[in-house]
């Protein structure tokens, strides 16, 4: 396990979140700030290994921004510094998560400095109920800018507990009911990929309670992504047998090869429905379209007039703040810093807003 001493990193509207909620704090007495300035200690606790938009490497460069710009504004009377809290050994974010109550927990014994104001500051891969129960005992402000959960609503079990999170993924649920109830469907199929990207791991479960407790007749399967080549063969054979909605959660090119699959059994026809999900357009994901230039390019076009594509942000119509403004200072940290992994610029902040 490492801590790892460096400048406060935050998302900037974290990092205003963070100000307003503790200069209310009656704690805070402000004729002594004007003695000495007031230090906060941020932890925070996340993965690193694989590359996702949720890791403190991949987020770590709007971190600071958001500290430049905080120290800015704030800085003689405050003075922030920022901890890592990380373990090189785990290799996926289930495994990091099961052992981060015990990391934060030897961090608030062992480094925290009890004269110091403290606050948690996650993206992701954190049991947030469970670190909120943590950040509760303590008295302290948890913030999550991933993540977040039902419990965040009950201030009894999540007193301290905020989220910048706009696109939780216990709304998908809601809103893909939204489209159920909308078009009449009674039955759907739902697929889930278990695969490298957390993200559909993380709606799949949330969307089959809320069908379930709506009486939509489901039938939720996981299949392993990572075995090549795919084949989805006995899929679309229950599939078709049970239903003609489909709710895929799954990247881009799994998508392609299943309705090539699907083409082939004359399933993509109007009858037959295969709603896709992404949180914002995003590489990784994969580019959800038929033109990628090769020979079943005529096929997937046409198999594409039976995909609906669910996207919870769309970037191009966010008005809150000039993102643009700070691609390029993220570029550089992203090729000085080896800590973020990301020096070849295989995430080029530049190709979230062109």
């Amino acid at each position: 396990m490492a801590f790892a001493k460096m400048p406060f990193r935050v998302l900037l509207s974290a990092a205003k979140l963070f100000i307003l909620h503790h200069w209310a704090l009656p704690s805070l007495i402000l004729t002594s700030l004007s003695v000495s300035a007031l230090n906060v200690q941020i932890l925070a606790p996340g993965f690193v290994n694989t590359p996702m938009p949720s890791t403190i490497t991949l987020c770590g460069p709007a971190f600071a921004t958001g500290t430049e710009y905080l120290n800015s504004v704030y800085s003689p009377t405050l003075n922030f510094t920022y901890f890592y809290v990380y373990d090189l050994s785990y290799g996926n974010c289930s495994s990091f998560t099961d052992e981060t109550l015990h990391m934060v927990s030897q961090w608030m014994y062992q480094v925290r400095d009890p004269n110091s104001l403290t606050v948690i500051v996650s993206p992701s891969c954190t049991y947030e109920p469970y670190l909120s129960q943590i950040a509760a005992q303590w008295n302290i402000l948890l913030i999550t800018s991933t993540q977040s959960d039902i419990t965040i609503r009950d201030k009894h079990l999540a007193p301290t507990w905020i989220s910048t999170n706009i696109y939780p993924a216990q709304h998908y649920g809601d809103a893909m009911l939204n489209l159920i109830q909308a078009n009449n469907w009674t039955s759907v199929y739902v697929v889930e990929e278990d695969g490298p990207l957390q993200f559909y791991g993380l709606v799949g479960p949330p969307v089959k309670r809320t069908f379930e407790a709506n009486g939509v007749q489901l039938v939720y399967l996981k299949y392993d992504g990572r075995k090549v080549p795919l084949n989805f063969t006995t899929l679309l054979i229950e599939f078709n047998a049970r239903s003609r909605v489909m709710f895929f959660f799954g990247p881009a090119e799994s998508l392609r090869i299943l309705l090539i699959q699907a083409y082939s059994r004359k399933m993509t026809t109007s009858e037959y429905v295969y709603v896709a999900a992404i949180s914002f357009i995003y590489k990784r994901y994969g580019v959800f379209t038929w033109n990628k230039g090769d020979k079943d390019d005529l096929i997937v076009r046409m198999a594409y007039r039976s995909v609906l594509l669910f996207t919870a942000i769309d970037l191009s119509q966010d008005r809150s703040a000039n993102l643009t403004s700070f691609t390029a200072r993220w570029r550089d940290l992203y090729l000085s810093d080896p800590f973020y992994r990301n020096q070849n610029l295989r995430d080029d902040p530049v190709s979230f807003f062109t």
